[in-house]
C-alpha cells in the first residue's frame, strides 16, 4: 500500500473501513488479509464479513443443537401450522425428525423423514451463507442466483404436491 492510500483510509474496531477522503481506499489489510475494499458498499472488508456470517451460522448451529436435545429429551417439537389445519404434510414436514435422525446416524431414516431437504439441504446452507456474506458486503445476489431460488422453490412445491398426492386423490374422489 503507498502512502496516500494510507492516508484516505482508516479502520475502526472490526475491520471497518472508513474513507477521509470521500473516496474508498483501494485496499486494505484486516487480520492478515488483503481485502479490495472498493468491492464492499457498506465499508466492510471481506474477511471480516465472512467471519461474520460464520459467526451467525455457528450461533444458529448452537441454536439448532439445542432444540435437538430438548426434542430428543422432551418430545417437545414446533409444530406446523399447515398440517394441523389441512391434514396435509407441508415441503418442510419432517425436517426435524430428519435432522434428529441425521445426528444419530440413522441416514435411511433421515431420507424417508423428508426426501427432498434431505438431499437439498447442503444447498440450503450454502445459500443461506451467500446471501449473509452479499448482505454483509452491501451488495445484491446476481439475477441467475435469484432465478435459482425460484427454481428450488418450485421443485419444493412440486415435491410438496407430490408427496399429498394420494391423500387428496383420496379426499377429492
Amino acid at each position: 500500500m503507498n502512502s496516500d492510500t494510507e492516508q484516505k483510509a482508516k479502520t475502526f474496531g472490526d475491520g471497518m473501513l472508513v474513507s477521509i477522503s470521500g473516496t474508498p481506499a483501494e485496499a486494505v489489510i484486516t487480520d492478515g488479509y488483503e481485502c479490495d475494499a472498493e468491492k464492499s458498499t457498506t465499508g466492510v472488508t471481506s474477511a471480516v464479513a465472512l467471519k461474520r456470517v460464520l459467526r451467525k451460522c455457528v450461533i444458529i448451529g448452537i441454536v439448532g443443537f439445542i432444540y435437538y436435545l430438548i426434542h430428543r429429551f422432551t418430545g417437545f417439537g414446533i409444530p406446523c401450522l399447515f398440517h394441523r389445519l389441512t391434514g396435509l404434510r407441508c415441503a418442510g414436514c419432517g425436517v426435524t425428525h430428519m435432522f434428529a435422525d441425521m445426528a444419530q446416524l440413522r441416514l435411511r431414516d433421515a431420507f424417508h423423514d423428508n426426501q427432498f431437504m434431505f438431499i437439498t439441504w447442503p444447498i440450503v446452507v450454502g445459500e443461506f451463507i451467500y446471501i449473509g456474506y452479499m448482505n454483509e458486503i452491501g451488495r445484491d445476489i446476481s439475477r441467475a442466483n435469484k432465478a435459482g431460488i425460484c427454481i428450488y422453490i418450485a421443485a419444493m412445491l412440486l415435491f410438496m404436491a407430490a408427496r399429498n398426492y394420494v391423500q387428496v386423490k383420496a379426499l377429492i374422489g
